[in-house]
């Protein structure tokens, strides 16, 4: 099955009945491929309406997403509907398939059947680069490597050019990650962009809680010359620690739930919904207990372990700025 690579065509449909002359709207749609008539029959993309045997058959055959469909003709059925591209010629919706799915290396808006890149004049039969991928279904225990060496043979046969070149295949399910893209690159860069982010929020609450633990000097001298034990103080200050986590990770999911997603889509960036089953909610759990581990316990130490007695002689007040230069290292 070949898909070729997104290209960006206007999209016209009439707006508004006006006879003979017919206005028209045009939308830009950057994602738009060209494929082999075989395409749901190859994937697993769901078609919602059409006849995947007959799709790709007809020249003008144009398949379309259903957020597109909704895009372009409201809440009217967009199927057998005509469309425009550019200034060239109409296509009919042959077919409505359902948004793929944000994690797929393919991503749609319309599809047009293969021959329409031949139309545009690009080289589809050649051997020197191609503007689309190929995509086999191969026998169960077949060697990719000898496959590979096999298709480097017959390109080099057929092949007269002046720089070597190597081809081999690779499995599709690694195309996201592994492929020309490197999406791998990309996640191990988010990946710790966020744990960076979640260390700073995490000294910033350790500094903030030191800082102002000078505040609560009198409260500590006191509890503690009342009899208070050092673990009392620790659980007591860690449970202050945790509840305020508490609150912030119930504004964090607020955040993500309902304000990041429309600001995602205000710029065209579509996340998919996250499987919130019950290993998703041990990783919660995990974080929200390292996170309270790395945020509150050095602070918990440290108020705990004021002396009462420089307090209450004066002492106290002197050596309160006694944390500044560890405060200032985990600042920079």
């Amino acid at each position: 099955c070949k898909v070729s690579m997104a290209y960006e065509f206007e999209l016209g449909i009439p707006a508004e009945d006006a006879g003979a002359e017919v206005a028209m709207k045009y939308y830009d749609e950057p994602q738009v491929l060209m494929v082999d008539s075989n395409f749901f029959s190859f994937f697993s993309f769901p078609l919602l309406q059409g006849d995947p045997g007959e799709l790709f058959r007809a020249r003008d055959h144009i398949v379309i997403t259903e957020s597109l469909a909704e895009k372009l003709f409201g809440e009217e059925n967009a199927l057998n509907k005509q469309i425009r591209i550019g200034e060239g010629g109409y296509y009919t919706v042959a077919g409505i398939a359902e948004d793929p799915p944000v994690a797929s290396s393919y991503q749609f808006e319309a599809l047009l059947g293969f021959h329409v890149l031949e139309e545009m004049g690009y080289p589809v039969d050649g051997y020197g680069g191609t503007m689309y991928f190929n995509n086999f279904k191969l026998a169960e225990g077949t060697d990719l490597l000898a496959m590979s060496e096999g298709i480097n043979a017959h390109v080099e046969e057929n092949f007269d050019a002046d720089f070597d070149t190597h081809l081999f295949m690779d499995r599709l399910d690694r195309l996201h990650l592994h492929g020309e893209n490197k999406g791998m690159i990309g996640y191990m860069i988010n990946l710790i962009m966020s744990v960076v982010i979640l260390l700073i929020a995490c000294i910033n609450f350790i500094n903030l809680n030191t800082a102002s633990s000078s505040l609560r000097l009198k409260e500590i001298a006191i509890r503690k010359s009342i009899g208070a034990s050092k673990r009392q103080l620790v659980l007591q200050f860690m449970s202050e620690s945790y509840l305020l986590l508490l609150v912030a990770f119930y504004l964090g999911f607020f955040i993500a739930e309902h304000l990041a997603g429309n600001t995602f889509r205000a710029f065209e960036v579509y996340i998919e919904d996250v499987v919130k089953n019950y290993v998703f909610w041990l990783q919660v759990v995990g974080i929200f207990i390292l996170t309270g581990l790395l945020a509150g316990l050095y602070p918990s130490l440290k108020i705990s372990g004021y002396n009462p007695l420089g307090y209450f002689s004066g002492k106290g007040v002197r050596n309160s700025r006694s944390g500044f230069r560890s405060r200032r290292v985990l600042i920079v």
